[in-house]
């Protein structure tokens, strides 16, 4: 209970003073969210005009990989902005070990700000897109679970490994030995 409190605090601490980095993440994984679909819903449109009952064919299917690039490209940008940080983040981890703060809270409220969040501003965005064009539910009732499924999962996948990983790398290269153990 009490570990679940200090990363609770920790994550409300961090959320203040990371705001416009986690913003800007979260903004941008919406956007490629709303922008998977709509690529997504392009290439079943492309496949209907087709005569075909699946994107399979060339454009479509180009249409297909396009769905899967704008969260790739954000996965790779939130990686970029944790790889520029990486000094401010390793004083963080000094001061926090200082305070008595264990490094796997750390990572663990890193992971929260810099993952979980932003994978659930990508599903927003995949389902804003749904619910914002009436017809695309209609167009895509056979395949949607797949579609949302499949995007969430290569976005959040991305986001879940790269992100801690890096991170962990972070705390791992912190010079104070304090964190390491």
């Amino acid at each position: 209970m009490e570990r679940q409190q200090r990363v609770e605090g920790l994550l409300m601490l961090e959320l203040r003073s990371h705001a416009p980095t986690v913003l800007v993440g979260c903004a941008a994984m919406f956007f490629a969210g709303y922008l998977a679909t709509f690529f997504d819903d392009a290439s079943w449109v492309a496949a209907e005009a087709a005569g075909t009952t699946s994107p399979t064919f060339g454009p479509s299917a180009v249409l297909v990989a396009l769905a899967t690039l704008p969260s790739i490209f954000v996965v790779l940008g939130v990686y970029a902005l944790i790889d520029a940080n990486e000094e401010a983040l390793s004083y963080e981890v000094g001061v926090f070990t200082s305070q008595g703060i264990d490094g796997e809270t750390v990572l663990e409220t890193w992971s929260a700000l810099y993952g979980w969040l932003p994978v659930a501003a990508f599903l927003l965005g995949l389902l804003s897109y749904l619910f914002l064009t009436p017809g695309v539910i209609a167009n895509l009732q056979t395949g949607l679970p797949d579609i949302v499924s499949s995007l969430f999962f290569i976005t959040g996948m991305a986001t879940l490994i790269l992100v801690p990983y890096k991170l962990n790398g972070v705390l791992d290269s912190s010079p104070y030995a304090v964190a390491k153990s």
